[in-house]
């Protein structure tokens, strides 16, 4: 008996024979009450002939299972299923040929007498689902539990393995995850929740494909989105691109309302409306600065005076520091500057310059 934190979690019991073991129970316990117990039986050179699993919830049975060797090797296993008032729900009988199991044959729904009025056969890839009146209806699998109805729509197992279309992800190939909306593959491109290879997230789809190769901006009903890797970077902020543009993002999602600098590996851009334009020439802010921008880029080598709506200002590595003071040059003539900005009020001796209206004459 094993005990933890003063409780039983596992009692085993073997029985000997000629000091070799021929039967031996193992119960397990949680929280106090029973959750499995799994008995076997062994032949004389020790290899097991009969075991029994069985599996409870909150102290009733829900599941056991009855397996039979030969040799050591399966040959025989049935699986019953209980519902809440332990009656059977479903009785799974594996088939097995040369110690390998090929298929199985599953009963559900019983009625009052307890026979079985509907029954699932899988072998191979195929899935037979006959009715009380005999009437057949066909599946080929189509991926990891999934099978192809005679309608073209896919079907996977629901709850005591009724046949209910597919809908979300499912494991198609070693490497293919496709997406359904009631049993039928989506169409189109889009961005959409569920869980792949056992993670959840939202996924970017072409015609129902999940595609792991595309990165860049994506749209879905709710917005523009940083994909990477066919998965939303919910984590990316920056400036990134698609066919469309290049975009401002702000945790996973295109702010179409950014109109400010913001920086990405290539630099720092100006947007307006969230997109870089590549055409904004100009003096433009952010929470750093007031910068200089070409292109739409700023231009950290810019050192001359240039033009917003505010007026000229004098830039240095292209920034309006605000505290120059004296006489600039730029293309159109030397210039009175006073706190970075341009005067054109100006009119005196100053710096070596007589100017009027803020231009050196």
């Amino acid at each position: 008996t094993y005990f933890e934190g003063g409780r039983i979690e596992c009692i085993i019991q073997s029985t000997y024979e000629n000091e070799k073991k021929i039967f031996e129970t193992q119960t397990f316990y949680r929280d106090g009450e029973i959750s499995s117990e799994t008995s076997v039986g062994y032949d004389e050179k020790g290899q097991p002939m009969l075991a029994k699993s069985t599996s409870y919830q909150d102290g009733r049975k829900t599941q056991e299972t009855i397996a039979t060797y030969e040799d050591g090797t399966a040959v025989g296993q049935i699986t019953t299923g209980f519902d809440e008032n332990e009656e059977i729900v479903y009785i799974m009988d594996v088939l097995f040929e040369d110690g390998e199991a090929v298929g199985m044959i599953i009963s559900t729904d019983f009625d009052e007498e307890g026979s079985a009025t509907r029954t699932l056969t899988i072998k191979g890839d195929k899935l037979t689902v006959e009715d009380a009146a005999g009437t057949k209806t066909s599946y080929t699998a189509a991926g990891t539990g999934i099978f192809k109805g005679e309608d073209g729509r896919f079907y996977t197992f629901g709850e005591n393995w009724s046949i209910d279309s597919v809908n979300g992800f499912a494991q198609v190939a070693e490497d293919e995850w496709d997406y359904f909306e009631d049993g039928a593959l989506a169409q189109g491109n889009d961005i959409v929740q569920g869980t792949v290879d056992g993670a959840e997230g939202w996924y970017y789809i072409r015609d129902g494909v999940f595609t792991p190769g595309y990165t860049g901006v994506a749209m879905n009903k709710y917005g523009w989105w940083r994909v990477e890797n066919g998965k939303v970077n919910f984590e990316a902020t920056g400036i990134y691109q698609n066919e469309n543009g290049w975009w401002r993002v702000v945790s996973g999602r295109v702010d179409f309302t950014a109109n400010g600098i913001y920086q990405n590996e290539n630099g720092w851009w100006k947007t307006t409306n969230g997109k870089v334009t590549f055409k904004e020439t100009g003096i433009f802010r952010n929470e750093n600065g007031w910068w200089r921008v070409a292109g739409s880029k700023v231009d950290f080598t810019a050192n001359g005076i240039y033009q917003n709506e505010n007026g000229w200002w004098k830039t240095t590595g292209g920034r309006v520091t605000f505290n120059e003071n004296g006489a600039f040059t730029n293309e159109n003539g030397t210039w009175y500057v006073k706190g970075s900005k341009v005067d054109f009020t100006f009119k005196g001796a100053a710096y070596g310059y007589y100017f009027l209206g803020g231009k050196a004459q």
